[in-house]
């Protein structure tokens, strides 16, 4: 029962994603280049969901299409180092869509490191594998 169609959600989040990243996180990463930015349900939700409601709709958007959309390229020119979804098991349509080949290789090509981590453990534990993961950003090889 969504009131708006893939594509017209598809623009939305690239828009507020070009907001967001013009007005917020590359003035940061420019005034404090050595901090770095977490961020919740960034361009890989946008590609996981969008192209499984158009697929449901019957007018697939290809993951190719969602990149151009300006806030999406934008999001997309500076990649995450990391990558940390938490997802149930056992899978659900969405949760596989986030593991399909053309969504993981959009960023792994660019150097993203993925991390999936068991949703249907204790909270605790969850948050213990999501500061191990996100440790290794810091790591000193």
């Amino acid at each position: 029962n969504r009131a708006y169609d893939a594509q017209a959600t598809a623009w939305a989040h690239a828009l507020d994603r070009h907001v967001l990243y013009q007005r917020t996180v590359l003035p940061f990463l420019h005034a404090r280049p050595n901090r770095v930015v977490i961020q919740m349900r960034g361009l890989i939700t946008s590609l996981a969901e969008q192209t499984l409601q158009s697929e449901e709709e019957g007018h697939p958007l290809a993951v190719k299409d969602l990149l151009k959309l300006p806030g999406n390229s934008l999001e997309y020119s500076r990649p995450p180092d990391l990558i940390i979804l938490v997802a149930p098991t056992p899978e659900t349509r969405l949760s596989k869509r986030y593991r399909s080949p053309e969504v993981m290789e959009t960023f792994k090509r660019l150097g993203s490191r993925i991390v999936f981590i068991d949703a249907e453990r204790t909270e605790s534990e969850i948050a213990a594998d999501c500061l191990q993961a996100f440790s290794t950003l810091f790591a000193v090889p």
